[in-house]
């Protein structure tokens, strides 16, 4: 093999290769035995036919095959002979693939290279670290939380005046400042124009139309009232968003919510026997939570300061498909929001420059939690997976027949245990940082 490197850019090469005709014979030598073995035609037993019938009938075969190979096995080599010269992180794509008239073979190979740098010193390396503890207010919000729970709507007594966390019925409609219907001058919005019996919380920053959920507290049922709007420039419905409007309601139907107090039969339920080991639970919960929420907190800055510690230029073409999965995956969310096309149109150069750096930031991490894994011999147990796996089932309460879905699917346990591997190395990192009380 003879082999002249071509720098294209700090991470990438191409690789101008010539494999010998000897080396190609003895490849295709390989693959011809191997095809034999267990190919069949009309007349010879399986595994009996002649060498030189294999090459005639699978020609094709033994071309395609031989071409993964020879192109492998002129990247081991490279990488294992021109180790101080280059070091491949992956192979882009071939442009070159061609026999000569001596039997050699022309290949020319774009390579992404392996970033150079240094780990840093992990004792250098310094976080703020979170430690956030479970307070008695905590615990109580939550007991208030269980409470109402049992909550429960009844019709309201007609002098009866609304206050925050009752429900209304109310019948509104909007006008434009000139006194036009906002129905016909906004038509597709029209359900936020007019509506008969639209429930509304008290209180609630929830409602088709802004300030009325406030402005309902202290009204009685069959009360009328007139209020003055400006649609939030972020309003959900486009077309309003910094509209001015009047709008006249009706209420006509409340019910009170009702949360009455703790007792045994509630706590029974929950199987419980006093106040004091609700409290008990809630605290258990809260701090097993927040001790969680902590530990991912602690290991994203381990993160932050492990990537900010180095800099390298990354390979092109991963970074291409990491861009492409996390543009994707802003679509997406920003979709399941309720984000129009025409929306995302208008903001696909925000997404864009945000997904940029989300790419940048998990393929620079990833690169260098690979590096630390290799020097330090970190491997990912059996048991390791099955923590992730065990928590995952607890965190979304599976059920057994989704448990056990989710373990036979090949894709999610690769993921689950890519994400192990990474909370593992970190925690490997973390434990050697220098943090910050």
């Amino acid at each position: 093999m003879n082999v002249d490197i071509e720098s294209v850019s700090p991470s990438r090469s191409v690789l101008h290769i010539v494999a010998s005709a000897e080396e190609a014979a003895a490849k295709a030598a390989e693959v011809v035995k191997e095809i034999a073995k267990t190919a069949s035609l009309p007349g010879f037993r399986k595994g009996k036919l002649p060498l030189n019938l294999v090459e005639k009938k699978f020609e094709s075969r033994i071309a395609s095959e031989l071409r993964n190979r020879l192109i492998s096995t002129m990247l081991s080599q490279v990488q294992t002979e021109k180790k101080d010269e280059i070091s491949i992180y992956e192979a882009v794509v071939v442009n070159t693939y061609e026999k000569q008239d001596d039997g050699s073979y022309k290949i020319d190979i774009t390579v992404d290279l392996e970033p150079s740098f240094t780990l840093p010193k992990f004792e250098d390396l310094s976080i703020q670290a979170v430690h956030n503890e479970v307070t008695d207010a905590d615990v109580e919000k939550e007991v208030e939380n269980f409470r109402r729970s049992f909550a429960q709507y009844k019709d309201a007594e007609a002098d009866y005046q609304i206050k925050t966390d009752d429900m209304a019925s109310l019948s509104f409609s909007g006008k434009t400042p000139d006194g036009k219907a906002l129905a016909e001058v906004y038509p597709d919005a029209a359900a936020f124009a007019e509506k008969d019996k639209a429930w509304c919380t008290a209180g609630s920053a929830y409602f088709l139309v802004p300030g009325v959920s406030q402005d309902i507290i202290g009204k009685k049922l069959n009360d009328t009232a007139t209020i003055e709007v400006e649609f939030p420039a972020d309003f959900r419905k486009e077309c309003l968003r910094g509209v001015k409007a009047v709008y006249t309601y009706t209420v006509k139907t409340v019910r009170v919510l009702e949360i009455p107090e703790i007792n045994g039969e509630m706590l029974s339920k929950h199987a419980m026997k006093s106040l004091d080991e609700l409290r008990e639970r809630i605290r258990t919960k809260l701090t097993q939570a927040r001790a969680e929420d902590d530990r991912m907190q602690n290991l994203m800055a381990a993160s932050k300061a492990l990537c900010n510690s180095v800099q390298f230029e990354l390979p092109e073409a991963a970074y291409d498909r990491m861009l492409a999965y996390h543009i994707d995956m802003l679509l997406r969310y920003s979709m399941n929001c309720g984000a129009s096309e025409e929306e995302l149109s208008k903001q696909r150069d925000e997404l864009t420059q945000g997904a940029r750096e989300s790419a940048a930031t998990a393929l620079k991490e990833e690169i260098i939690l690979s590096r630390i894994q290799r020097e330090n011999n970190i491997e990912l147990t059996g048991e390791d997976v099955h923590a992730a796996f065990v928590k995952r089932v607890q965190r979304e309460r599976m059920n057994r027949s989704d448990a056990e879905a989710l373990a036979r699917n090949k894709d999610a346990m690769r993921s689950l245990a890519r994400g192990a591997l990474r909370e593992k190395l970190l925690a490997f990192v973390l434990e050697k940082v220098g943090k910050q009380a």
